[in-house]
């Protein structure tokens, strides 16, 4: 089972090379390593969700920093201006070793969303604290 992970996870374009290792116990897949971006940790867990005798994954992998907390920051804040449905000025954006916490107001659910995926497209994100209030 770990071969079969492991071949799926280098034909999968998404995750890179060599940064996922994979341990199986008992039909239980565990995943570690570090990748650079929230996207391949998660492209990591869905290829392997059909591998016939799964009967678990526990996801492990982390995201390696690689910008700093200010670096995070303004590209969150810069993707946040881009979206058109969003008004920056009600938004605040705290960023602590890879954690990023939003607060303020917004005025949908939509406009909620736009705002998670935008902090999760940044590099370095390793988790989301949404605070955000809809109003």
């Amino acid at each position: 089972m770990a071969r079969r992970a492991l071949a799926v996870l280098r034909w999968n374009t998404s995750v890179p090379g060599d940064a996922v290792k994979v341990r199986v116990a008992e039909g239980w897949i565990t995943l570690t390593g570090a990748v650079e971006w929230h996207y391949q940790r998660e492209a990591a867990e869905q290829s392997i969700r059909g591998i016939a005798g799964v009967t678990g994954i526990t996801n492990s992998i982390v995201i390696a920093e690689k910008a700093s907390p200010r670096d995070i920051r303004d590209r969150i804040e810069k993707a946040l201006k881009r979206q058109a449905e969003l008004e920056m000025a009600d938004i605040r954006v705290e960023v602590t070793d890879g954690q990023v916490t939003l607060e303020g107001k917004v005025h949908s659910f939509a406009e909620r969303r736009a705002a998670e995926q935008a902090v999760w497209g940044a590099p370095g994100v390793r988790d989301v604290r949404d605070r955000l209030s809809v109003v």
